[in-house]
């Protein structure tokens, strides 16, 4: 368990997998303890039981691989979706969240839309800067890198 924790790639599948670390133990006892209410075991916890939990929890897995899956393919599709209408000229340079869900575009609420202008900057498209406005307060707005434009007529 400990090695595939260390080995996942997506952060909270990571997450979700350090939990199994007291999951199944757990289920193993739950398992073991039915065992000797039926009178098929006694004593220790049995291999047959954490063999069981363990079984369990490849289940659990997968499911939540599955689960978790579906959130990341969101913000990758909401992050095309943006990608989309920056190239399109519908968004302009020094635009906002705000500027983006605003419009209600597909896949584009307003989590969405702040998932997908992560995307965005881990790919180089957009780069965030805080910009000062009234009484100091700042702003978060997205610079477009004038580069994909170039890189979308090829």
């Amino acid at each position: 368990m400990e090695k595939k924790i260390r080995t996942e790639e997506q952060p909270i599948m990571a997450e979700h997998l350090a939990k199994y670390r007291s999951l199944m133990p757990a289920l193993a006892l739950i398992n073991h303890s039915i065992d000797i209410a039926g009178g098929q075991a006694e004593g220790q916890v049995s291999e047959q039981a954490a063999t069981q939990a363990a079984a369990g929890t490849e289940v659990l897995e997968s499911h939540a691989r599955r689960v978790y899956g579906q959130v990341e393919d969101i913000s990758q599709r909401a992050a095309r979706e943006l990608a989309g209408k920056i190239l399109q000229g519908r968004l302009q340079d020094s635009f906002t969240i705000y500027d983006v869900y605003k419009n209600h575009w597909h896949l584009l609420d307003k989590d969405n839309a702040k998932k997908a202008t992560e995307e965005l900057c881990e790919a180089n498209w957009l780069k965030k800067q805080n910009v000062e406005i009234l009484n100091r307060q700042t702003k978060e707005v997205f610079l477009i890198n004038p580069k994909i434009f170039c890189k979308a007529k090829m």
